[in-house]
């Protein structure tokens, strides 16, 4: 009976053991589980705390880069304002210079596209430069229309101004300004001046000066479209325009100028320059006229 009593408690005692033990084992699960729960939570807040940084670092970044592109495109637009000022201020004095046209200069026209206030001369700047075309003031694609005008003025009895002539090249030819669209071309200003009796014939740049000067020398009137991408030491300002050549003087290499612009309206300026500045990615870069 001793024996059956000790074997009881021996075996409680076991019991009592490998409960211990189990419940030792599942505290170490549990702090093991634990542990490795907050060093994920550790991990995953430097981690976040990394890519704080790393977004902090990427903003200061971009910040930084966009205070440079300002402080460039700031010290640009400066730069611009002052090569815009001092241009103005040249073209003032150009505009001040004075020059005496020959008998035979005044007897030319020179309509100009642009408006009264800005081109103070009645005989030249009129009410046209406010006509609209898709949108389009006259003033922003009239130079062909006011070369038109130059030639037919000058070459023929008619005085047509640059409205007269707007309405004739759109019922003469095929003429049909459009929004962005508004230029003539050469084959519509060849055929308005034919329906003056004026003989023209559309040329392209030759590759030698002097073939240009004896076509301009021969010529009554030469229309030459312009452009600051091909030369820009005169007509800097331009992707494209009409301007009228009259009376080349050997003399000194120069031509009397119908510039609807103003710029050099009414004045001589260097015939190679004028060649230097042909439009070359043009169809045609001058159209010579006879009466």
């Amino acid at each position: 009976m001793f024996l059956a009593a000790a074997l009881v408690v021996g075996v409680f005692a076991y019991a009592d053991r490998v409960t211990t033990a189990k419940k030792a084992a599942e505290e170490a699960a549990k702090e093991a589980a634990w542990e490795e729960a907050r060093a994920k939570a550790q991990a995953t807040k430097e981690e976040a705390l990394l890519e704080t940084e790393k977004v902090r670092a990427e903003r200061a970044e971009r910040e930084a880069e966009n205070a440079e592109a300002a402080r460039i495109a700031e010290a640009k637009a400066a730069r611009k304002a002052a090569a815009e000022k001092a241009e103005e201020e040249r073209l003032r004095k150009l505009r001040r210079v004075p020059y005496t046209e020959t008998e035979a200069e005044k007897k030319i026209s020179s309509y100009v596209q642009l408006p009264l206030k800005e081109y103070p001369d009645p005989r030249w700047a009129g009410y046209w430069s406010d006509l609209e075309a898709g949108g389009q003031k006259f003033y922003s694609f009239g130079c062909g229309i006011c070369s038109l005008s130059n030639v037919v003025s000058t070459l023929t009895t008619e005085d047509v101004n640059p409205a007269r002539m707007f309405r004739i090249a759109q019922e003469k030819s095929s003429y049909s300004p459009k929004r962005g669209q508004g230029a003539i071309d050469w084959t519509q200003m060849a055929g308005v001046l034919d329906v003056f009796s004026l003989k023209s014939e559309i040329k392209k740049k030759p590759a030698d000066y002097r073939q240009f000067k004896e076509d301009v020398a021969a010529s009554d009137a030469t229309i030459a479209l312009l452009c600051k991408d091909d030369d820009d030491s005169l007509w800097f300002y331009t992707n494209g325009h009409y301007i009228t050549l009259w009376q080349y003087d050997p003399a000194d290499g120069t031509v009397f100028v119908s510039d609807s612009a103003g710029l050099y309206n009414r004045r001589r300026v260097s015939l190679i320059a004028v060649w230097k500045a042909l439009k070359t990615r043009s169809t045609a870069q001058y159209l010579c006229v006879k009466k």
